[in-house]
């Protein structure tokens, strides 16, 4: 029966295509109101598949247990014409058989605006019984009139389904107009059958009202300037079908590059500058370390010097046309008495102005102290600068330009005024040819894993001509320790560098700036880029039978650093030699025989350290022994300074990754570092050795510096060192700073706002990531590098991927 009403139903509701025509309530000659079924469709709507689906959801429904769900006794669906309207009368179901519907929305094709809603009442939704419409015409001869049913149906059990009727100038959001676009007040008998459908309109009202509030919020933020809230790199279907591949992309080319850029980035002149240059160039300030970065002490001497530098030039700017007209006064009395009155009113002026930095300042307790101090010092510069004749000023304007251009460490008023600079590390080849990384030689990427991140950013970049590196204060500080280090003569002076900072800080950059920068200046540099490849890709290990200690040698790793240093300073060790004697400490007789064919080694002999090099790089068997006497010369000679650079020092006192039976017969416990013979001059020239405990941490050991130069060593964060051995390094090292021919810690801090810019700016002139065509809409965005400098936190690594991604 259920499946015969539904067809009566869906071939009734086919052939009723155009549905309600004008619309509107019709009125009985009793003047009885009719209410037709809320009904609204497009032209073009589908009706049939509406019907379709209406049925569909009744017969489901009617479909359960035969006790809860009965089928009224009229069942057969009846098709009824009014005048402007058809109805279809469905079969009745049981209210609780009936699944609640909020209301049925038909789209038009283009899915933009609300065309047609359908409240509960018209798909035949439960209404209480004073709200059910059972007064029809009675000349239609379509409706059941309650006194004359069945009284074997009672109310509950009678449900009225008004379906695919009414008008098309029906609107949900209409407060005067209901569904069958008329007022609930007229004609309907002060029944009030309409407060369900004023329910369900209410929500319909509240729903569309919270998605146009929601597409207002998303219309703002599509106008809103800065980051670009919508992807400009998306892929249309376009670009998919087109069939384009990596080498139809356009090439990058320095035209590309923005003024901007261009006029914003600047290069030391020659490249790279020597330690010297190096020492006294402005810089401008980093980043104050965070104070949960375990040193509070620097960023409250941060926060101090910052109000002071603000309170310094709000008190000049607000005593300027004052101390002027001061200046012109005739007697000294008149100055006096003006001065005393700036000094009584500024304060109150500070306090009072529009400046909001000021007024927040200005209930500190020491604000006055604070502006007293700012204004003497402003009024002592004046009078400095005036003096009591022109020449006199004159002359001390001279001297200070004098003595600010010479190589004097610069002040911190010229490194707030100073823009960030870079180095150029690659030199340029003779006739055109490419460029020389020699300057940072053996820095380069690993397949695995390399030092850092900062050669992961000349590789991706389009221009291959340069390999650029920011110039920072950090990098200034180790190069005045150097400068000093390297020195004729030089006592107590700082031979150790401790260079520390968190993940992508720059400490891979710090460190490959200034061994760029110290082999430039003619220093002879040992660089190890990479500890975490030195503890444990050494291919084998072996015992050292000639040396006392209980000693293992490390020889393919130690003919790679042979190799390394004779490639990098071949020319300087020319002429540079070891006695026999010494060299006998590290080679066997057999081994020196291969340096002395004709006879015995004695104390008349020496060993050319060019050859020593040599050997080593090319035999296994003598590479342990020839790098050992070759640093051992070094360490210990004053005709040229000798620095060692070591990245990833914090590697050298994890757990270790050597084992050897004659270290331990059972083989569990690793040989420690200090007892590796290619890292043991190093370990001691910093006075830190591995402990051979159950924790096995570092402790502090006498310091074996080189006699003229330093040596400079940096953590790493990138690699698998527990925490808790690099901290103990960090506090045992900051242990020993102040102490004479003790060390000198260097925090590598995130990059400053106006480094930021600078970057950002370079990743466009060398095209790196998605700056390469960018020309210039990044970074003449300020609020897309606030944003840059945002997500990355001024961190080096976290920048270049914001650039990147």
């Amino acid at each position: 029966m259920i499946r015969t009403a539904a067809n009566k139903a869906i071939a009734a509701a086919a052939g009723l295509r155009q549905v309600g025509g004008v619309g509107g309530p019709s009125t009985s000659a009793g003047g009885c109101h009719r209410r037709e079924a809320t009904r609204l469709l497009p032209r073009h709507a589908d009706t049939t598949a509406i019907a379709l689906r209406s049925v569909s959801s009744l017969i489901s429904a009617g479909s359960s247990s035969s006790a809860d769900h009965r089928v009224a006794k009229n069942s057969t669906p009846v098709a009824s014409s009014t005048a402007g309207s058809s109805v279809i009368r469905l079969p009745t179901f049981h209210r609780r058989s009936l699944v609640t519907l909020t209301s049925l929305a038909v789209r038009s094709q283009n899915h933009q605006q609300h065309l047609c809603l359908i409240s509960r009442r018209s798909m035949g939704m439960y209404r209480r019984p004073h709200q059910r419409n059972l007064r029809e015409d009675p000349s239609a001869g379509a409706d059941v009139d309650f006194d004359d049913a069945n009284p074997a149906l009672s109310a509950d059990d009678m449900e009225t389904y008004d379906f695919l009727s009414g008008g098309t100038d029906f609107h949900p959001l209409d407060d005067d107009d209901d569904a069958f676009g008329k007022s609930h007040s007229e004609g309907d008998g002060g029944d009030g059958y309409g407060d369900d459908d004023d329910e369900d309109e209410e929500r319909i009202r509240q729903d569309l009202e919270k998605e146009r509030k929601a597409q207002a919020v998303r219309d703002e933020l599509d106008r809103r300037t800065g980051r670009g809230w919508t992807d400009d790199w998306t892929i249309t279907d376009e670009d998919w079908f087109a069939g384009r591949k990596l080498d139809d992309l356009p090439d990058w080319s320095p035209e590309l590059c923005s003024r901007m850029s261009l006029e914003r980035v600047k290069v030391v002149d020659g490249g790279v500058p020597t330690l010297s240059t190096l020492s006294s160039l402005p810089l401008p300030p980093s980043q104050t370390p965070h104070p949960a970065s375990g040193n509070p002490k620097a960023y409250t001497k941060h926060t101090r010097r910052s109000i002071w530098t603000e309170i310094q030039a709000a008190v000049e700017t607000t005593a300027a046309d004052r101390v002027a007209k001061i200046m012109n006064l005739p007697t000294w009395e008149e100055k006096q008495d003006a001065v005393d009155e700036l000094f009584e009113s500024i304060e109150e002026e500070l306090g009072s102005s529009d400046n909001g930095r000021m007024s927040v300042l200005s209930a500190q307790p020491k604000f006055g102290d604070w502006v007293e101090a700012a204004l003497e010092r402003y009024l002592k510069d004046v009078a400095a600068k005036t003096g009591d004749g022109g020449d006199k000023g004159e002359d001390a304007n001279s001297s200070a330009d004098s003595e600010s251009s010479s190589d004097s460490p610069p002040t911190t008023t010229q490194d707030a005024n100073a823009t960030p600079v870079f180095m150029d590390v690659l030199e340029s080849g003779e006739d055109g040819s490419e460029g020389s990384l020699r300057l940072v030689s053996p820095l380069k990427s690993h397949h695995k894993d390399g030092p850092g991140r900062m050669v992961e950013e000349w590789d991706l970049a389009a221009n291959k001509a340069t390999k650029r590196i920011m110039v920072r204060q950090c990098v200034r500080d180790i190069a005045q320790a150097l400068e000093e280090a390297g020195k004729e003569e030089s006592d107590n002076v700082v031979r150790r560098v401790y260079v520390k900072g968190k993940t992508g800080a720059g400490k891979t950059a710090a460190l490959a700036a200034i061994v760029a920068s110290a082999r430039k200046s003619g220093q002879i540099v040992l660089y190890l880029p990479d500890g975490d490849r030195f503890r444990k890709l050494g291919k084998y290990v072996r015992p050292n039978n000639h040396r006392e200690g209980d000693l293992y040698d490390l020889p393919v790793l130690a003919m790679e650093v042979c190799d390394h240093l004779l490639e990098s300073h071949g020319d300087d060790l020319e002429g540079m030699t070891i006695d026999a004697q010494q060299a006998a400490h590290y080679l066997t007789v057999d081994e020196l025989h291969n340096f002395f064919p004709d006879g015995e080694a004695d104390a008349d002999n020496s060993i050319s350290l060019v050859d020593l090099l040599k050997a080593g790089s090319e035999s296994t068997s003598l590479s342990s022994g020839c790098y050992a006497a070759v640093v051992d010369a070094l360490m210990n000679q004053t005709e040229k300074p000798f620095v060692a650079v070591v990245d990833g020092f914090n590697c050298y006192f994890d757990y270790g990754h050597y084992y050897h039976e004659a270290y331990d017969p059972d083989v569990n416990k690793a040989i420690p570092f200090q007892k590796i013979t290619l890292l043991k001059p190093l370990l001691e020239a910093m006075g830190m050795e591995k402990t051979e405990t159950r924790k096995g941490l570092c402790r502090a050991v006498e310091a074996k510096p080189m006699k003229r130069g330093a040596i400079v060593v940096g953590t790493t964060e990138s690699h698998s060192v527990a925490r808790t051995f690099t901290d103990t390094l960090s506090e045992t090292m900051e242990a020993q700073q102040g102490d004479e021919n003790g060390v000198k810690v260097v925090e590598v801090t995130p990059f400053s706002p106006v480094e930021v810019e600078h970057i950002v700016a370079n990743f466009e002139i060398t095209g790196v990531g998605r700056l390469r065509f960018d020309r210039g809409a990044t970074v003449m965005n300020d609020q897309e590098v606030a944003y840059l400098r945002l997500v990355s936190g001024g961190n080096g690594q976290n920048l270049m991927d914001a650039c990147i991604i």
